[in-house]
């Protein structure tokens, strides 16, 4: 299983954009879990989902190889229950790609519960793939949730402390895509630029096309579940 964690440390800067765009995109060829931890559930409630996986009802949407689970709804309390890691399993366990649409912060109990839940049988690594919008304090502020969240996932699984897939820059302005953007890390497949495109915006990003450096962001990583394949 490829299990990819979509954050950043700031709301509305498109992370839920690009989780549902790659899921979309992949699913075409592979099965695909989309999880929403985001406690503004945008992806849940496009999707019409009411409830969550930890209240057990009404917490999946399907389309074709995809299927989209909201984990939580923000305050309420969290359940626990040893059932709940069964349902779960069940839910993932045939999955190619997970994808996790955080939100924030890492910290809260939702987000580590998760994590519990995967590890505790599983030993996949989590790949990574931060988003920032073109600002400064922002970029660093998003450097210091990876560095976090890394740790978080050591703390937690005891082997795997995270990959780093992509650093996504988006909402560039049209005139500045061409201009340097200074990131203090190393993706494995480098930095994406994405401009700010009205249509997402104004139409939202679930009626609109999927932008093409998503496209070939699910491109890159359908090529690394293929090789892993075959390796």
């Amino acid at each position: 299983m490829y299990r990819i964690a979509i954050l950043g440390a700031k709301g509305g800067t498109g992370k839920s954009t690009i989780a549902f765009g790659l899921s979309k995109v992949l699913a075409n060829e592979f099965s695909v879990v989309l999880l929403d931890l985001s406690s503004s559930r945008t992806i849940s409630n496009i999707m019409g989902i009411k409830g969550c996986l930890t209240i057990g009802h009404d917490f999946i949407a399907e389309d074709g190889k995809l299927k989209i689970v909201s984990f939580h709804l923000p305050f309420i309390q969290l359940n626990e229950s040893p059932n709940l890691k069964d349902i779960y399993d069940e839910i993932i366990d045939e999955a190619e790609f997970l994808i996790l649409d955080y939100g924030l912060p890492l910290y809260d109990r939702v987000a580590s519960y998760e994590l519990e839940l995967f590890y505790r049988t599983r030993s996949d690594s989590s790949h990574i793939i931060a988003v920032s919008p073109p600002h400064d304090f922002i970029i660093k502020s998003t450097e210091k949730m990876i560095s976090s969240y890394m740790m978080i996932l050591k703390e937690t699984s005891q082997v795997d402390s995270g990959l780093l897939d992509f650093f996504t820059v988006n909402m560039i302005r049209q005139e500045d895509m061409n201009k340097e953007i200074k990131v203090g890390v190393s993706p494995i497949y480098g930095i994406v630029k994405i401009p700010f495109l009205r249509n997402l915006s104004f139409n939202g990003f679930w009626n609109a096309d999927i932008p093409p450096q998503i496209v070939d962001m699910a491109s890159k990583l359908a090529q690394a579940i293929r090789l892993e394949r075959t390796s």
